[in-house]
This record gives structure tokens, C-alpha cells and sequence, in this order.
């Protein structure tokens, strides 16, 4: 990644501007890989919320049972 970077970079003339380019292209890939974890994470506490359900059902089953 960091080589496609200075691929587009490397014509800027302008190092303040080459500079500021890349630091927003890393801004933008940090978050990118934030909202990835986000996802993942959310996936987790979808899955985990699915199990709880499903365990209460299933006491309440058994209580019913009794």
C-alpha cells in the first residue's frame, strides 16, 4: 500500500501538498480498518445477543417441563 501511495504522490511537485495527500490517504485507511473492527465486533454482540435468546428459551422450556 505504502508503494501505490508514492506511485500517486510521486508527481506532485508540491511537497506540502505530496504531504498532506498521503497523511489523508492513512487517515482514510486507519478508518477504513476501524470500521472493519467495528463490524467484526458487532457481529460478536449479534451472535452473543442470539445466544442469550436461545438459552432463555430453553430454561423457559424446562421450567415449563417441570
Amino acid at each position: 500500500m505504502r508503494n501505490t501511495i508514492d506511485k500517486i504522490t510521486r508527481d506532485l511537485n508540491n511537497i506540502e501538498l505530496r504531504d498532506t495527500l498521503d497523511y489523508v490517504v492513512m487517515a482514510l485507511l486507519d478508518t477504513q480498518n476501524q470500521i472493519i473492527k467495528a463490524s467484526g465486533i458487532m457481529e460478536v454482540v449479534k451472535r452473543e445477543e442470539e445466544a442469550k435468546a436461545k438459552i432463555r428459551e430453553l430454561r423457559m422450556r424446562k421450567v415449563s417441563n417441570e
